[in-house]
């Protein structure tokens, strides 16, 4: 399986897992990292 896209929506560089696509889209990153992508403060080493 190649790179997944997910969406971005509070802008942090951190993509929601729920939300993926194989193709790059507006507002998305090249990772599935965040576990709350409503709170640019949580992500991986920010605080959650």
């Amino acid at each position: 399986m190649g790179e997944m896209w997910c969406k971005d929506g509070d802008g942090d560089g951190f993509g929601d897992p729920t939300m993926c696509q194989p193709n790059e889209f507006p507002g998305s990153v090249p990772n599935a990292d965040d576990c709350a992508d409503d709170n640019a403060d949580a992500y991986p080493g920010g605080g959650d």
